[in-house]
């Protein structure tokens, strides 16, 4: 379960905006769709302004060892439809990966997705 919280600043002509993940329990497969959805409601909100989102993560996408190779898994789909929406909007998406990975997934996230208005996702 997360709690949310949305405060914004502005800082020149740009709007930052922070997302408090505030982990309760972590409970279930990984996804970072949820958050990068709630990213695109705060843009929108904005009317459009440019944001950044950071997201520090200590792992990746799960991915189920049942997924055949060149397949995504259910939460490794809705995390790359959740970027290629995100290239729809004003929005930069970067990871920063905290200790030793696995970070392959995540790196081909950054290379490989297709059908992006722009290169929005990027894996530090």
């Amino acid at each position: 379960m997360f709690q949310l919280n949305f405060p914004v600043w502005k800082v020149n002509k740009f709007c930052v905006s922070l997302i408090y993940p505030c982990a309760h329990s972590r409970i279930g497969p990984t996804s970072f769709a949820p958050i990068i959805d709630a990213a695109i409601d705060i843009v929108e909100r904005s009317n459009g302004q440019y944001h950044v989102l950071v997201i520090i993560a200590d792992g990746q996408v799960t991915r189920s060892p049942d997924t055949p190779p060149g397949r995504f898994s259910p939460q490794e789909q809705a995390t790359v439809n959740s970027i290629v929406t995100a290239s729809q909007y004003p929005l930069s998406i970067i990871l920063v990966g905290v200790g030793d990975g696995p970070w392959d997934a995540m790196k081909q996230f950054d290379d490989n997705i297709p059908h992006r208005a722009f290169d929005n996702f990027q894996v530090l």
